[in-house]
Protein backbone atom coordinates (compact mmCIF):
# COMPACT_ATOMS: atom_id res chain seq x y z
CA UNK A 1 0.00 0.00 0.00
CA UNK A 2 2.79 2.53 0.30
CA UNK A 3 4.33 2.05 -2.60
CA UNK A 4 0.89 2.80 -4.16
CA UNK A 5 0.75 5.83 -1.96
CA UNK A 6 3.79 6.99 -3.37
CA UNK A 7 3.06 6.53 -6.89
CA UNK A 8 0.11 8.64 -6.62
CA UNK A 9 1.91 11.43 -4.42
CA UNK A 10 4.63 11.23 -7.43
CA UNK A 11 2.59 10.51 -10.55
CA UNK A 12 -1.43 11.96 -9.91
CA UNK A 13 -1.14 14.47 -7.80
CA UNK A 14 1.07 16.75 -9.91
CA UNK A 15 -1.24 15.72 -12.56
CA UNK A 16 -3.97 17.88 -10.70
CA UNK A 17 -1.73 20.75 -9.85
CA UNK A 18 -1.15 21.13 -13.64
CA UNK A 19 -4.71 20.14 -14.95
CA UNK A 20 -6.39 22.05 -12.58
CA UNK A 21 -3.95 24.25 -10.73
CA UNK A 22 -5.06 22.66 -7.65
CA UNK A 23 -2.74 21.38 -4.77
CA UNK A 24 -3.56 18.20 -3.45
CA UNK A 25 -2.20 17.50 0.09
CA UNK A 26 -4.43 14.96 1.09
CA UNK A 27 -6.36 11.98 -0.14
CA UNK A 28 -8.52 9.27 1.20
CA UNK A 29 -7.32 5.62 1.92
CA UNK A 30 -8.14 3.40 -0.92
CA UNK A 31 -11.62 1.29 -1.15
CA UNK A 32 -11.62 -1.74 -3.66
CA UNK A 33 -15.10 -2.06 -5.36
CA UNK A 34 -16.38 -5.04 -6.87
CA UNK A 35 -19.17 -4.69 -9.66
CA UNK A 36 -20.65 -8.19 -10.59
CA UNK A 37 -23.35 -8.76 -13.37
CA UNK A 38 -25.18 -11.70 -11.16
CA UNK A 39 -25.86 -9.62 -8.11
CA UNK A 40 -26.45 -5.97 -10.05
CA UNK A 41 -23.27 -4.36 -10.85
CA UNK A 42 -23.98 -0.86 -11.19
CA UNK A 43 -23.40 2.35 -9.48
CA UNK A 44 -26.62 4.84 -10.22
CA UNK A 45 -25.93 8.53 -10.49
CA UNK A 46 -24.24 10.56 -7.49
CA UNK A 47 -22.05 13.18 -6.73
CA UNK A 48 -19.26 12.60 -4.37
CA UNK A 49 -19.30 15.44 -2.46
CA UNK A 50 -23.22 15.98 -2.04
CA UNK A 51 -23.33 14.77 1.23
CA UNK A 52 -22.14 16.53 4.48
CA UNK A 53 -19.81 13.76 5.50
CA UNK A 54 -18.09 14.09 1.96
CA UNK A 55 -18.46 17.71 1.54
CA UNK A 56 -14.25 18.06 1.72
CA UNK A 57 -13.38 15.58 -1.37
CA UNK A 58 -12.18 18.09 -4.57
CA UNK A 59 -11.13 14.96 -7.10
CA UNK A 60 -11.81 11.50 -7.62
CA UNK A 61 -10.18 8.52 -8.96
CA UNK A 62 -11.02 5.54 -10.29
CA UNK A 63 -8.20 2.96 -11.19
CA UNK A 64 -9.81 -0.25 -13.32
CA UNK A 65 -8.31 -3.14 -12.25
CA UNK A 66 -9.49 -5.94 -14.60
CA UNK A 67 -10.57 -4.70 -18.03
CA UNK A 68 -11.24 -7.20 -20.52
CA UNK A 69 -13.01 -9.61 -18.11
CA UNK A 70 -16.50 -8.20 -18.06
CA UNK A 71 -18.50 -6.22 -20.13
CA UNK A 72 -20.56 -2.77 -19.46
CA UNK A 73 -19.59 -1.48 -16.48
CA UNK A 74 -18.48 2.00 -18.35
CA UNK A 75 -18.02 5.61 -16.35
CA UNK A 76 -20.55 7.90 -17.87
CA UNK A 77 -21.39 11.80 -17.17
CA UNK A 78 -25.24 11.97 -17.75
CA UNK A 79 -24.87 16.12 -17.40
CA UNK A 80 -22.41 16.04 -20.86
CA UNK A 81 -23.95 13.49 -22.69
CA UNK A 82 -23.98 9.59 -23.31
CA UNK A 83 -20.03 9.14 -23.83
CA UNK A 84 -19.06 6.04 -22.26
CA UNK A 85 -15.26 6.04 -20.50
CA UNK A 86 -13.50 3.12 -19.76
CA UNK A 87 -9.46 3.15 -19.63
CA UNK A 88 -7.20 0.43 -19.47
CA UNK A 89 -6.24 -1.91 -16.49
CA UNK A 90 -4.10 0.34 -13.93
CA UNK A 91 -4.91 3.11 -15.32
CA UNK A 92 -6.36 6.25 -13.53
CA UNK A 93 -9.35 8.42 -14.41
CA UNK A 94 -9.28 11.52 -12.36
CA UNK A 95 -12.38 13.81 -12.25
CA UNK A 96 -14.24 16.78 -10.55
CA UNK A 97 -16.22 14.96 -6.95
CA UNK A 98 -18.64 17.72 -7.42
CA UNK A 99 -19.40 16.14 -11.22
CA UNK A 100 -22.46 13.80 -11.65
CA UNK A 101 -21.63 10.56 -12.67
CA UNK A 102 -22.34 7.28 -12.59
CA UNK A 103 -20.98 3.42 -13.23
CA UNK A 104 -23.72 1.60 -15.92
CA UNK A 105 -24.80 -1.37 -15.60
CA UNK A 106 -22.28 -4.63 -16.00
CA UNK A 107 -23.74 -7.28 -18.72
CA UNK A 108 -21.43 -10.06 -17.20
CA UNK A 109 -18.46 -10.70 -15.43
CA UNK A 110 -17.18 -8.87 -12.68
CA UNK A 111 -15.67 -5.53 -12.22
CA UNK A 112 -12.82 -4.29 -10.08
CA UNK A 113 -12.18 -0.58 -9.54
CA UNK A 114 -9.46 1.08 -6.47
CA UNK A 115 -10.49 4.42 -5.59
CA UNK A 116 -9.73 7.17 -3.90
CA UNK A 117 -10.61 11.01 -3.08
CA UNK A 118 -8.40 13.78 -3.59
CA UNK A 119 -8.36 16.93 -1.39
CA UNK A 120 -6.26 20.05 0.05
CA UNK A 121 -5.16 21.84 3.63
CA UNK A 122 -8.71 23.96 3.14
CA UNK A 123 -10.96 21.36 3.20
CA UNK A 124 -9.54 19.79 6.46
CA UNK A 125 -11.48 22.78 8.28
CA UNK A 126 -14.84 21.15 6.78
CA UNK A 127 -13.61 17.67 8.32
CA UNK A 128 -12.56 18.86 11.64
CA UNK A 129 -16.27 20.81 11.44
CA UNK A 130 -18.11 17.70 10.38
CA UNK A 131 -16.47 15.76 13.02
CA UNK A 132 -17.10 18.24 15.75
CA UNK A 133 -20.50 18.25 14.59
CA UNK A 134 -21.16 14.12 14.80
CA UNK A 135 -19.25 13.73 18.11
CA UNK A 136 -21.99 16.34 19.16
CA UNK A 137 -24.79 14.62 17.96
CA UNK A 138 -23.45 11.71 19.28
CA UNK A 139 -23.46 13.25 23.35
CA UNK A 140 -27.10 14.61 22.54
CA UNK A 141 -28.48 11.36 21.73
CA UNK A 142 -27.96 9.81 24.73
CA UNK A 143 -29.40 12.50 26.36
CA UNK A 144 -32.50 12.39 24.28
CA UNK A 145 -33.45 8.39 25.54
CA UNK A 146 -33.87 9.28 28.98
Amino acid sequence: MQLLKYFIRKRVCPEIKKAFNFEVTRFEGFTILNYDAETGGYFRPHRDNAKEGTAYRRFAMTINLNVGEYEGGCLRFPEYGSELYESETGSAMIFSASLLHEVTDLIKGKRFALLSFFYGEEEVALIEEYNRRVKELERQVPAMKQ
